[in-house]
């Protein structure tokens, strides 16, 4: 026979009082497991479960109820027990059966104290899944640290589960940009960090904990992580809103799957032991679907519970024992077939079509959800920036655009700044989107070629046209150049003479107009590059025209060559781009850069030499004339000053003279002969290795082979010096920048040094420079100085002097500018007083600023402050002025930590 026992756990005031039922008067029944089994159990318990019914409506967890009645004749005490919320059991078994085999079928509570009429007590009773509906998630205290700041107090807690794309945090430390992700044990990883949506590069470190965290040096646009208790630092600030990518909760194993997360919902609700473990196991077997979920709003259990398995086409329930379960809903085989026609047992009376919801009432969203929305204006959208040339020792980073020498540009692709990272076809790195400038002219001729044509036209003495109009077809021939200039002299086009008739055709047929042919000589050359080149081969040609010396060096570890004259050009093909410079009378001076590589400019400078040593060695000697009418008797390469016309500089082409365009070589060549040599109307350029014979004072000599120019003194052949250049040469500085007294080349350890006001080493004498020569408003110097170690627990009540600076020589009027921080560090509240302070040659100090901080941090944890300085002091006096940082502790164990610095600015007025 069937039986059964109900155990209810009341209470007698504080006294535990277990009632017990059976269902049979029987001693075989009512003596089971030793104890006493009042038969009063007047109708056998009626249990309720509301099975599945079709809809997925997700709105609740089913729980099964019941009830029963007994009669409290045989238990009087019992209106007078506490039984609401009391836990109840009920066994079934067979009437003669042992303890053992009778089983446990109801685990639940009494759901409101009985209902007694008639000597009939009506118990209702439920399972016991309170747990699946208090509030999930924990809230921050505000005491400070991993609680977060007052502000937070009362706020929830994040939890992410599963790998949540785009996740937010919660700002926990706002001085030390502390970010917390999830807040209930270990996260797996967090693997990207945005700040508006920009990444950072790769996590610096890992810490173990919050406060590991909180102690570490986080570089400035870096991150580092807490994965034990969910934590992001950021190095600096965030622009702006920021969001993770991130691998969730982690206790217990990381994991996505539909089973897990509810067992991990579960544990944090304090459920651990009402989950069938059983279950779980089986949900992600039939349903292993990676799931994702980052919660930040208050929830229960039960409401994410049952989202979860509805998203998986799953049902969660509570069993009569009071255990969570969770199955996939399928549809399996038919145990029974019904007709509806009446042809089939059991008969069916009638048929009807009942609505019910939807299949689903919640979708599972089918892609990866954003976890995070951001509006337009919290996104820092990443245009591609141009950085010019690629610099092997430059960090480059996502969206930085480069060119190489050849001309091709490529844009930086990989996630991570780097340096040293060379674009190249197969660098990760890199992407290339624009190739090499090949084709530069519009008859497809390239850049190697074009360079090339320069440095023919300079061998072959082809014109460089540099005007403002085209030059005509009689003037010019095929391969000539012309820099076409504005009205000011500026370069702003470059053309080529096309070879051939240069007549304009379209597919091969010649155009003509009124039964002319349109011809089209000049061809514009689109590259700047062009442009730059052809303007310094200009100027370089003119000055070879000249005789001036053209060095080069293809290394930096080259000897800087000595120049023999004001003019030479030093061409150094090691640097990208190459720079051409200038011999200014006391040092080489940039003249000119272009966007050649350094073996073109090689090329081009080697064509220059060439040309001027061909123009050079074409007789042996250059003569120079100064006249007012031109000279007969010239040759190739001879120079001409018309006398009458500002000294204009001409040069012999071998049949007639040709305007020298460049003003400067001309004054030059004046100063280099002078004005004695200058006064009998010629003097001789001699070019060559064998000694010349000098036709008078002021003639010069260029030997090749050691590059040195040299000038007739009357009696023999002296290297063009300061010291033997005639009057009228100008040599030193030039005319405004003189040091000391006398104009002087260097600035030596003998007698120039007593002349200049240049040490030795460069540097300006302290005697040589006055304070009214520094123009008012500049800053002269900065002093700073910063703690080296904490002051660890400042005295009470006492003036502790942390820093104190000392600035010689301040001049009355002068402005001290006084910046800096103040860290603090106190177990409690925080409370003191700034001052800042100087004195003048150690007189009796006095105070410029006073500044009171009171921090209460509401629960006695630890506080931290950075205090900003900031003051000014105009100088009432000349002397040495010490600038003193004091703090008046007023609260005991307050420390002074290692980022207080003091920084003094002088600035005169």
């Amino acid at each position: 026979m069937r039986s059964y026992l109900i155990q209810i756990d009341g209470w007698n005031g504080a006294t535990a009082t277990p009632v017990r039922l059976a269902s049979h008067d029987d001693d075989r029944l009512c003596h089971h497991n030793g104890q006493v089994w009042w038969p009063a159990i007047a109708s056998l318990p009626t249990l309720r479960y509301d099975f599945f019914d079709g809809a997925f409506d997700a709105r609740s967890i089913t729980s099964p109820t019941g009830s029963f009645t007994a009669a409290i004749g045989a238990i009087p005490n019992l209106p007078a027990l506490a039984l609401h919320d009391a836990r109840v059991r009920i066994w079934r078994g067979e009437l003669g059966d042992v303890w053992a085999a009778f089983t446990l079928i109801f685990d639940g509570r009494v759901k409101e104290q009985p209902a007694i009429a008639d000597g009939i007590a009506t118990i209702n009773i439920g399972t016991d899944d309170s747990w699946l509906d208090q509030p999930l998630l924990a809230t921050y205290a505000g005491t400070g640290g991993a609680e977060g700041s007052t502000d937070l107090q009362g706020q929830v807690k994040p939890l992410a589960l599963g790998a949540p794309r785009f996740a937010p945090a919660v700002l926990v430390d706002a001085v030390d940009n502390i970010y917390q992700i999830s807040a209930y044990g270990a996260i797996n990883a967090v693997t990207v960090a945005f700040d508006r949506l920009t990444r950072f590069g790769a996590v610096q470190a890992n810490h173990a904990s919050f406060a590991a965290l909180d102690a570490a040096t986080v570089t400035r646009g870096r991150w580092a992580t807490s994965l034990a208790g969910g934590y992001v630092r950021l190095g600096a600030p965030a622009d702006g809103q920021v969001a993770f990518h991130v691998e969730g909760d982690a206790v217990g194993g990381w994991s996505r799957l539909p089973g897990a997360l509810i067992a991990r919902i579960a544990a944090i609700a304090g459920g651990t032991a009402k989950v069938a473990s059983a279950d779980v196991t089986a949900l992600n077997s039939a349903r292993p679907w990676n799931l994702s979920l980052m919660v930040s709003a208050q929830t229960t259990a039960r409401e994410l519970i049952q989202r979860i398995a509805a998203s998986v086409n799953a049902v969660a329930y509570v069993d009569w024992l009071g255990m969570l379960r969770v199955a996939p809903v399928g549809i399996g085989a038919a145990t029974l077939t019904m007709a509806a026609d009446g042809s089939a047992l059991p008969p069916v009376a009638s048929v009807e079509q009942v609505a019910i919801a939807a299949p689903y009432w919640r979708l599972a969203q089918g892609a990866v959800p954003t976890w995070q929305v951001h509006a337009p204006g919290d996104i820092a959208y990443n245009l591609n920036q141009p950085q010019g040339e690629y610099q092997a020792g430059t960090a480059y980073r996502q969206g930085d655009i480069v060119s190489l020498p050849n001309g091709s540009q490529w844009l930086f692709i990989g996630a991570t700044p780097v340096a040293g990272s060379a674009p190249a076809t197969g660098n990760a790195n890199w992407q290339q989107i624009a190739g090499p400038i090949v084709p530069v002219a519009n008859d497809g001729t390239s850049l190697e070629q074009l360079l090339g044509d320069i440095s023919t036209t300079l061998d072959s003495k082809r014109t460089i046209f540099v005007q403002q109009t085209a030059p005509t077809a009689a003037e010019s021939q095929e391969n000539d150049w012309w820099n076409q200039t504005d009205a000011s002299g500026a370069v702003i086009a470059t053309y080529r003479r096309v070879a051939g008739t240069g007549r304009l055709s379209i597919g091969g047929n010649a155009i003509t107009l009124g039964g002319s042919y349109i011809t089209l000589p000049w061809v514009r050359v689109d590259d700047q590059r062009i442009t730059n080149a052809l303007a310094a081969a200009t100027a370089a040609s003119n000055l070879a025209d000249s005789k001036a010396v053209v060095f080069t060096m293809f290394a930096s570890s080259d000897p800087v060559p000595v120049a023999t004259d004001v003019g030479d050009l030093l061409v150094r093909a090691y640097l990208n781009p190459t720079q051409i410079d200038r011999w200014d009378g006391s040092a080489w001076q940039p003249a000119a850069t272009f966007g050649a590589t350094a073996a073109q400019l090689a090329t081009l400078a080697s064509a220059l030499e060439a040309a001027e040593n061909a123009q050079a060695t074409a007789d042996g000697k250059i003569d120079t004339f100064y006249s007012d009418f031109p000279p007969s008797g010239a040759s190739l390469g001879d120079l001409w000053f018309e006398t009458d016309n500002g000294n204009a500089l001409y040069r012999h082409n071998g049949s007639g003279w040709l305007q020298v365009r460049d003003s400067g070589i001309a004054q030059a060549i004046t100063a280099a002969a002078g004005a004695q040599a200058t006064a009998d109307g010629k003097v001789t350029t001699f070019t060559g290795e064998g000694t010349p014979t000098a036709s008078g004072i002021g003639d010069l000599w260029y030997k090749p082979s050691d590059k040195t120019m040299r000038r007739w003194n009357g009696s023999s052949w002296a290297v063009a010096s300061p010291s033997n250049v005639a009057d009228g040469a100008t040599v030193g500085a030039p005319s405004g920048t003189n040091v000391g007294s006398t104009p002087a080349t260097t600035v030596e350890a003998g007698g120039n040094a007593a002349n200049g006001g240049l040490n030795g080493d460069g540097s300006v004498k302290t005697d040589k420079v006055s304070t009214g020569s520094i123009q008012n408003e500049a800053v002269t110097k900065s002093y700073f100085a910063s703690l080296a170690s904490a002051v660890v627990s400042m005295p009470v009540n006492v003036m502790t002097e942390l820093l104190v600076i000392t600035l010689p020589g301040v001049a009355a009027g002068e402005v001290l500018r006084i910046t800096g921080k103040l860290r603090l560090l106190c177990p409690d509240d925080l409370e003191g007083d700034v001052y800042l302070a100087y004195d003048i040659n150690g007189a009796s100090g006095m105070g410029i600023s006073n500044d009171a901080y009171k921090f209460d941090s509401d629960g006695g944890a630890s506080t931290k402050l950075a205090v900003p300085i900031s003051a000014a002091l105009v100088a009432p006096s000349a002397g040495q002025y010490r600038v003193f940082l004091y703090y008046y502790n007023r609260k005991s164990g307050s420390d002074a930590g290692t980022g207080t610095n003091l920084d003094v600015m002088r600035q005169r007025r």
